[in-house]
């Protein structure tokens, strides 16, 4: 299949609100809150435009295919993280139709190279289980002592 990859720009935020709303329908195991839709697109306008989130697009010749996001963020700097600055991949999704044909990894490593570019040098994700092999592939590998408060 052909398409572009580009960088993600504030014109793209509708589409990338329908397609993170997909996404989430997808994988969600109870109904999304309501006002969940609203949020993402008040976070893209404001994080986009400040540059904390950043990302790419695969398009084909009318729609965004795939999507991919970096959403960074301030840490307290320690020995594996010195100057503080994480990166977060979020909203990684491929339209069902077209899953299978190697656009997410291409759309990953150009999205790794942009944020080396940025001087994001640290990188992390949360993975369903079917994707963790690509991202092996890929370079990440799983952490094994990362937590969450029990709600």
């Amino acid at each position: 299949m052909k398409f572009t990859l580009r960088e993600v720009t504030c014109e793209d935020i509708p589409e990338l609100v329908d397609l993170r709303m997909d996404f989430l329908n997808e994988i969600s195991t109870t109904p999304l809150p309501t006002n969940l839709k609203g949020n993402i697109e008040e976070y893209l306008n404001k994080s986009l435009i400040k540059g904390t989130c950043f990302g790419l697009v695969a398009k084909d010749h009318h729609h965004i295919i795939a999507k991919g996001l970096i959403c960074t963020y301030e840490v307290l700097p320690d020995e594996y993280c010195p100057d503080g600055i994480i990166g977060k991949l979020y909203s990684i999704y491929t339209i069902p139709e077209v899953r299978g044909q190697g656009i997410m990894s291409e759309l990953i490593i150009k999205l790794i190279e942009l944020a080396k570019k940025k001087g994001i040098q640290h990188l992390y994700l949360a993975a369903e289980e079917k994707a963790i092999p690509l991202y092996k592939r890929i370079g990440f590998k799983l952490l094994e002592n990362e937590m969450k408060l029990k709600e």
